[in-house]
């Protein structure tokens, strides 16, 4: 079984983001390559974390690389039903680890997500990230609506606490939506915020090139963007440790995330202001704020932010 190579990729992205391992040899974009490298890299990455909830976690760190398939389908597509039918395509012919099945039951859109693979560890972990992956840019379409969804697990606690929203049991990676859902234009109210954040976004990554904590917790941020920044505390559960110990490591470095999120954010501000028709309170939706005021009184706390290193 051949997938594409971009998926180990990003796990080796990830993997080095949190200092967990290095992977020795070069992996190009774009070709194909035996499922097995995978599988075996990911078994061996799940190991050496140490973390049960490696595939949720792992998940969202693909979230700016979900951005980059919204754009692409968003623009291409209009509804839910269309979007998912592209990605049952797609997983075919680039990752069948995972399949995608759909259906309707009564006046409900079932979405369900399966796999073949034999070791149910393994598995679960991986349907864990395509689902965290799917969920994340399910999201950005529909307007965060995403709310009926179904895990074959006891504890929910981690999943609802990223995912903020109720999660319920189901024997397979589920989601439902009403009817209306599918009739729905998806990306309706997030189109412009997208096409203006995800090139930027993507300079930003190829910026995070030292590999202090600092750096590295800048890369966990850029990478789980929604496009809005996460919180601190998803941040932090993602290096496995507190808050407080977060910020703590940050500031022996002379930083901390309040510092870095400022600088994405003002790094943001100036991208859209130069070269974008777009006006105030565009900005400062797309940055996350529920005012103009509150952006306009950001900015200026920006101008200051060498002052508080």
């Amino acid at each position: 079984m051949k997938i594409l190579s971009d998926f180990l990729v990003n796990l080796v992205e990830y993997s080095e983001c949190k200092s967990i391992s290095k992977y020795d040899n070069k992996i190009e974009r774009g070709k194909y390559i035996d499922a097995k490298l995978y599988l075996d890299y990911y078994e061996e990455m799940l190991a050496l974390s140490k973390n049960q909830y490696f595939g949720l976690y792992f998940g969202f760190f693909l979230n700016l690389k979900a951005l980059g398939s919204v754009f692409e389908i968003s623009l291409t597509t209009s509804s839910i039903g269309q979007v998912v039918s592209l990605w049952s395509d797609y997983s075919e012919m680039n990752f069948p680890l995972v399949k995608f099945n759909s259906y309707m039951k009564n006046d409900t859109f079932i979405l369900e997500l399966d796999s073949d693979l034999k070791k149910v560890s393994v598995r679960n972990q991986i349907l864990d990230t395509i689902f965290t992956f799917v969920f994340r840019e399910l999201n950005i379409m529909i307007g965060n609506n995403v709310d009926n969804i179904y895990l074959p697990y006891k504890n929910f606690e981690p999943y609802s606490e990223l995912f903020n929203c109720n999660v319920e049991y189901r024997n397979k990676h589920t989601f439902s939506f009403d009817r209306e859902v599918l009739e729905r234009e998806i990306n309706a109210k997030n189109r412009k915020r997208i096409e203006n954040l995800l090139p930027n976004f993507l300079k930003l990554l190829n910026t995070v090139e030292n590999n202090d904590f600092s750096s590295l917790v800048k890369q966990m941020i850029l990478n789980m963007c929604n496009p809005e920044l996460p919180t601190l505390k998803q941040v932090s559960s993602q290096f496995s440790i507190t808050e407080r110990t977060l910020q703590r490591r940050l500031k022996k470095e002379n930083s901390s995330f309040r510092i870095i999120t400022n600088e994405i954010k003002k790094t943001l501000s100036n991208y859209l202001r130069k070269g974008n028709n777009i006006k105030t309170q565009d900005i400062a939706f797309t940055l996350g704020y529920s005012s103009s005021s509150s952006f306009l009184h950001a900015n200026k706390q920006w101008m200051n932010i060498q002052k508080q290193i």
